[in-house]
């Protein structure tokens, strides 16, 4: 969709913090994030709605591979993962790890969480 920020993202037009990717989604850190580490999950294609997704477990299995990194490389085992307010009007999962480990800047911050 040509005014979607997240399609935009997916392109290659806009830069993001790219934490993981594959064929069909992207991970990438909120750059107004509300906690450190505020990572967004969204499919490379666009749907509207997270409910709009043809399988959205597809989407929450691709995060569970975020969230096992992150309990490792955060050290914590509370992460939270939620569907929010529709801001940007694109599916999209936000995870939110709960830690007071963090004081990093967005650039650190994406080298100490991409997965290879």
């Amino acid at each position: 969709m040509l005014n979607c920020i997240f399609c935009q993202i997916v392109s290659g037009e806009q830069p993001c913090y790219q934490i993981h990717a594959d064929d069909h989604f992207l991970a990438f850190l909120d750059i107004h994030p509300q906690v450190a580490g505020h990572t967004l999950v969204i499919p490379k294609i666009h749907y509207r709605h997270f409910w709009d997704l043809p399988d959205p477990g597809a989407l929450i299995n691709f995060a569970q591979i975020i969230v096992r990194h992150y309990q490792t490389v955060l050290t914590t085992d509370l992460i939270y993962a939620g569907v929010k307010g529709e801001i940007v009007s694109h599916a999209h999962l936000h995870l939110l790890p709960q830690t007071t480990a963090i004081s990093l800047s967005l650039e650190d911050l994406h080298q100490k969480l991409q997965l290879p």
